[in-house]
């Protein structure tokens, strides 16, 4: 008895509760990877080589750096905003794949 109704609960979870779930799931995993993608306190925190920084902290990098003495910007703005288009791409790329789990 204690056997049939283990398995009839295993039925109901996968059949049931986690279809009815996977949205939710789905923007929960979404919502985390933007976050942790975007983040730049941490990285920034643990990381001390230039080399090995995050795209974001790149970008940051990017951004912040100019000339001190003319105020002129020592990354073109091009290079910049294609770099910007560049880190979107992930972004994007996961949204297309979770996107049918969003819109169940």
């Amino acid at each position: 008895m204690i056997v049939n109704t283990a398995f009839l609960e295993k039925i109901i979870f996968f059949k049931i509760y986690l279809p009815i779930s996977k949205p939710g799931i789905a923007t929960v995993f979404f919502v985390e990877y933007v976050a942790k993608w975007n983040s730049i306190m941490l990285p920034a925190t643990l990381i001390t080589d230039q080399n090995k920084y995050t795209l974001p902290l790149m970008l940051k990098a990017m951004i912040m750096q100019d000339d001190s003495t003319s105020g002129a910007a020592l990354a073109p703005d091009n290079a910049v905003m294609a770099a910007i288009v560049i880190s979107t791409i992930p972004l994007l790329l996961i949204y297309i794949f979770a996107q049918r789990f969003l819109l169940a």
